[in-house]
């Protein structure tokens, strides 16, 4: 019931909002570039992560402000939640700032590497993983704070990259914030679960501007953000010998996002670009490449969504059974990684570098 109550609020403020940042935006002409590897040739505005970053952010004080129970019951140290919060918003801020006047990539990962190590000084971090066969858990020791440090990373960008198509991050983002909210309900995580559920409903009422056609796009401002909630939901999460928590199943609900942009650091590297270079190899470019209109590539790509959003589920209602828990998870990730294989086989199209994009100072 908190989790929902959270959820609604979010959603609501968000349908409330993002109306407002329409109506100024196209007051003042604040629309996305066009041209390079951007597939929409309209005007349309970019600063959609405003109202989903801050709607997040309200429903989440006013939930543990107002729901008494809900905040009595939270476990989490406040300044442990309050240095979280801190680097949600401070990547926003920075894919802000950004979408106005575009970064240079080294000062954004700046504020990436010290939102990182708030984090890990916050107590956040992987600490380790179970293996079947009897091998069991393995504790990571100190491997797990670098680890830790550039899974943080990483899924800031991942999400950065991949968002490239109308409905794109918004429903992978809506697919696994959802999961989480459930594994958070199974697991009595009321941090978790009231986090999780004020970013299901911030997302999903940016859905209703973004599912294509698009009225709106988040910018970098929403992109990183999300990045950043990628990365910290399982490490609030995160406790050993809990299945649907830790690394592997991290790994396995983010994996299509963690390919596409592993596809792209190998594509880029092999041409001899920086991989900051922008292109048109990703995922959702193949599959419009293939001849889908954006809603079918929507649909492939949810789907893979599904199946790993799945696995992780059926894995944490198998407390029991861990082995057949982890060969879920691995079963699921090679189903997805062969339809990865697929697609690029079946598109043979050329991605020439570089891709003249004025967008974006890389």
């Amino acid at each position: 019931m908190y989790y929902v109550a959270t959820a609604i609020i979010a959603l609501i403020l968000n349908l409330i909002c993002t109306p407002l940042i329409l109506k100024l935006a196209r007051a003042k002409g604040w629309y996305d570039g066009t041209g390079g590897r951007k597939i929409h040739t309209g005007s349309v505005p970019r600063l959609g992560g405003v109202g989903i970053a801050w709607s997040f952010a309200v429903s989440l004080f006013v939930s543990l402000t107002f729901l008494t129970v809900l905040r009595n019951r939270i476990a989490t140290p406040w300044l442990s939640l309050a240095l979280v919060l801190g680097g949600f918003l401070t990547v926003h801020v920075i894919g802000l700032i950004d979408d106005f006047k575009p970064l240079r990539a080294r000062f954004k990962l700046g504020f990436q590497v010290l939102v990182a190590l708030g984090i890990l000084l916050a107590g956040y971090r992987f600490k380790g993983f179970y293996l079947p066969l009897g091998i069991g858990f393995v504790d990571l020791g100190l491997a797990s704070y670098p680890l830790t440090f550039f899974w943080i990373l990483g899924m800031m960008n991942a999400i950065n990259l991949i968002d490239g198509m109308d409905g794109l991050s918004g429903g992978i983002s809506l697919i696994v914030f959802s999961a989480y909210t459930f594994l958070a309900f199974k697991n009595n995580d009321l941090t978790a679960g009231a986090v999780s559920a004020a970013l299901v409903g911030a997302v999903l009422a940016f859905l209703f501007y973004n599912f294509p056609p698009a009225s709106i796009f988040m910018g970098d401002s929403g992109s990183l953000f999300l990045g950043t909630a990628f990365a910290l939901l399982p490490l609030l999460l995160e406790e050993p010998g809990r299945i649907g928590n830790g690394f592997f199943p991290a790994v396995t609900l983010s994996l299509v996002p963690i390919l596409d942009t592993l596809w792209a650091m190998i594509r880029r590297r092999r041409r001899g670009v920086s991989f900051m270079t922008p292109d048109r190899g990703h995922l959702h470019h193949k599959l419009l490449d293939l001849g889908l209109d954006v809603r079918q590539a929507l649909g492939v790509i949810y789907g893979f969504c599904l199946i790993l959003a799945g696995a992780v589920l059926a894995g944490a209602y198998l407390s029991k059974h861990k082995d057949i828990a982890f060969f879920i998870y691995l079963c699921a990730s090679l189903l997805v990684l062969i339809g990865f294989f697929i697609i690029r086989l079946l598109c043979h199209k050329r991605v020439d570098f570089p891709i003249v994009a004025k967008d974006k100072p890389y």
